[in-house]
C-alpha cells in the first residue's frame, strides 16, 4: 500500500464527508474504509496492467516466432524448387554426356581392337543399346509444374512472411465521452522505439507500447501506431475509436 496516497486522499475524503455533517466518529471510518477501497481498486488496477502486458509481450513473441516460421518455409521451398529446376536442366545434358561417353568408349574399342569381325558382329547391338540413351528435352509439363511452383513462390515473397509487423490494438473501439479504454501496441522489433498518434497528432505515454485514451467529446477518432524496424523506417497500423455522447 502507498501510506502517502493513502493519506492524502483520507484527508481528501474527510473534507469531502465532513461537508455532509456526519458524526465525527463515523466521518472518519467512512474516510478510512473510502481510502482502504481506493487503495484496492489501485492494486487491482495495476495487477491488471501487468497481466496486460504480459499477454502483450506473449502476443509479441508468438508473431515472431510465427514469422520466424514462415521465412523457414519460404527458405525450404525455394530451396526445393532451385533442386528440382538444378536436375530438370541437367537431365538431358547429363543423358547426352553419357551418350557421348559411350560412343567414345565404343571408338576406343574398335581402334584397338585385333580382330575387327568380332567386333563388327556386335556393334549393331551396342549401337541400338547406345541409342537406347534418350537426350530428349523432359515433357513441357514438368516445366509448366516448376513455372507454376515458382510463381507461387515468388508471390508469397512480395507479400511477406505474412504477419504484420506492427499492430495496435482495443477491445473496443466505441466507447462514452470522458471513458477511458487501454489501446495496445505490438512489434516484431522487439525494442525499437514506437510512438501513438491521434489523428495524427504525436502523443506523449508512460509505456512505449500502450495508450490510455479518452475523449470528453463525442466523434471519430484515428489511433496510430507505428515502430522502426531495424532500418529505421516508421512501419504503422491505424484503428479508429468512435466516441459517443452519454
Amino acid at each position: 500500500m502507498n501510506t502517502t496516497r493513502f493519506h492524502l486522499n483520507f484527508l481528501e475524503l474527510v473534507k469531502i464527508l465532513n461537508s455532509a455533517n456526519f458524526p465525527h466518529s463515523q466521518l472518519a471510518e467512512l474516510a478510512m474504509n473510502a481510502a482502504l477501497r481506493l487503495e484496492e481498486l489501485e492494486l487491482q488496477d495495476r495487477q491488471i496492467s501487468l497481466a496486460e502486458e504480459k499477454t502483450r509481450q506473449e502476443i509479441e513473441l508468438q508473431i515472431i516466432q510465427a514469422k520466424n516460421l514462415n521465412k523457414q518455409a519460404i527458405a525450404e521451398a525455394l530451396k526445393s524448387i532451385i533442386q528440382a529446376e538444378s536436375m530438370a536442366r541437367s537431365v538431358q545434358d547429363n543423358a547426352m554426356i553419357n551418350k557421348s561417353n559411350a560412343h567414345v568408349g565404343f571408338l576406343n574399342v574398335v581402334g584397338n581392337a585385333s580382330d575387327t569381325s568380332a567386333i563388327k558382329a556386335h556393334s549393331e547391338k551396342v549401337m541400338q543399346t547406345i541409342n537406347l540413351i534418350n537426350g530428349d528435352p523432359l515433357n513441357p509439363e514438368y516445366d509448366e509444374i516448376l513455372d507454376n511452383l515458382r510463381d507461387e513462390l515468388l508471390g508469397a515473397l512480395a507479400k511477406g512472411d505474412g504477419c504484420k509487423d506492427v499492430l495496435v490494438y482495443a477491445h473496443r473501439t466505441e466507447i462514452l465521452e470522458n471513458e477511458r479504454i487501454k489501446i495496445l501496441g505490438f512489434s516484431s522489433y522487439g525494442n525499437n522505439a514506437t510512438r501513438f498518434f491521434i489523428n495524427d497528432e504525436q502523443v506523449q505515454t508512460p509505456h512505449a507500447k500502450s495508450l490510455l485514451f479518452t475523449k470528453p467529446s463525442a466523434g471519430v477518432y484515428s489511433v496510430r501506431f507505428e515502430a522502426q524496424d531495424d532500418k529505421g523506417v516508421w512501419i504503422a497500423d491505424t484503428i479508429t475509436i468512435e466516441v459517443r455522447s452519454m
